[in-house]
């Protein structure tokens, strides 16, 4: 009897040690960019890789959520084109939280899916659609990824032109960050960091 109990006691500190490994495993792609957080399998089906207009996306959500409403009457608290130059403003507005109105303005201004702003925020397929329908203001935290997210887009789309060519160019593998898609760097603030210096580099010429 004792020795079918310390069969069973190291059977199940095996299988402890194995789902431990198996976490930190997971949790280290993650944060390498390399896994993306895995969406319910009701946003699963309406999100790909392909940008759409947002109304689209709206409109998907509609259909799945049955609850997602964007008013258009809605108008953003904060022209945050106009606070972007400015880290300090940045700071507060993020401390304060950004409302909901705002992030939509920005989530309506970028060509990311909803996939994707789940992937830079960290967060889930329930808080995003919360954040797109509820008029309370966001995390700290979530107002600060959001800020940083507009600013590179920002940035992307005055260095190449255009938001698509922009979007298509985060999609690539790009040499000079070893053959890493720059977009699979968002849900990091050193990845961010990364992307927007070699945005700089592209603006003055230096391709390598």
């Amino acid at each position: 009897m004792k020795k079918e109990k310390v069969k069973t006691a190291k059977k199940k500190k095996n299988l402890a040690q194995r789902d431990s490994t198996s976490t930190r495993v997971s949790l280290t792609k993650m944060s390498r960019g390399h896994l993306v957080p895995e969406p319910s399998n009701n946003l699963a089906k309406l999100l790909t890789t392909v940008p759409r207009p947002y109304s689209q996306v709206v409109n998907a959500m509609n259909q799945v959520a049955g609850s997602l409403v964007l008013s258009a009457s809605k108008l953003p608290h904060q022209n945050i084109d106009a606070i972007l130059p400015d880290d300090f403003q940045l700071v507060q507005y993020s401390r304060q939280g950004m409302p909901t109105t705002d992030f939509i303005s920005i989530v309506q201004a970028c060509l990311f899916t909803p996939l994707e702003w789940i992937f830079f925020l960290q967060t889930e397929d329930r808080i995003f659609q919360k954040y797109t329908i509820a008029d309370f203001n966001l995390t700290p935290f979530h107002s600060e990824r959001s800020l940083e997210i507009f600013r590179l887009f920002r940035q992307g789309q005055a260095v190449f032109g255009s938001a698509a060519d922009f979007y298509a160019w985060l999609k690539s593998e790009v040499p000079a960050l070893g053959g890493i898609r720059p977009i699979s760097l968002l849900d990091n603030t050193f990845g961010i960091g990364i992307v927007r210096d070699e945005l700089t580099r592209i603006e003055h010429g230096v391709l390598a």
